[in-house]
């Protein structure tokens, strides 16, 4: 029994850490994104055409531009205009390309949701089936509350 309780927190502690890791992503993909448009710009020196462009300290800019802070949706929205770029189109989430590391993480969330859903299904003596409902509840209310914290209304269930 003690065994079972040690694998379940293991369990636990890793799902958290792909969680908070997935919580992380939309950040990391347009700070990403933001480096490649200046990168594209092809600009003579970055930070003081980005400054005078937009209007922004030159502090903040140069933490943006080092990844020290991650962009604001506020300054994409002011460099886009400042250069003709389409906010749209660049800073969207849209689904990942073949081969794209995002792709990676879904087939990893994929298998580890199944597993935990084997895991469970052994550990309280139900099928695996009956296991991945219980957890597409869990996610759910989960999902729920990690919209509650930024202040919005809760998911529509899928």
């Amino acid at each position: 029994m003690r065994e079972i309780r040690e694998k379940n927190k293991y369990f636990e502690r890793k799902i958290k850490t792909i969680i908070e890791t997935m919580l992380q992503k939309p950040e990391d993909i347009r700070q990403q994104r933001f480096l490649d448009e200046v990168n594209k710009l092809n600009l003579r020196f970055p930070g003081r055409e980005i400054v005078k462009a937009t209007g922004y300290n030159s502090g903040v800019v140069s933490e943006y531009l080092n990844s020290k802070k991650n962009v604001s949706e506020r300054f994409l929205r002011e460099f886009c205009k400042a250069f003709n770029l389409d906010f749209t189109e660049i800073f969207t989430e849209k689904p990942a390309p073949p081969g794209d590391p995002i792709n990676r993480e879904r087939a990893l969330i994929k298998v580890l949701y199944q597993r935990v859903a084997k895991l469970e299904a052994e550990r309280l003596g139900i099928s695996v089936d009956d296991a991945l409902d219980e957890l597409d509840r869990d996610t759910t209310i989960a999902w729920w509350d990690l919209e509650k914290e930024k202040g919005q209304d809760s998911p529509q269930a899928e």
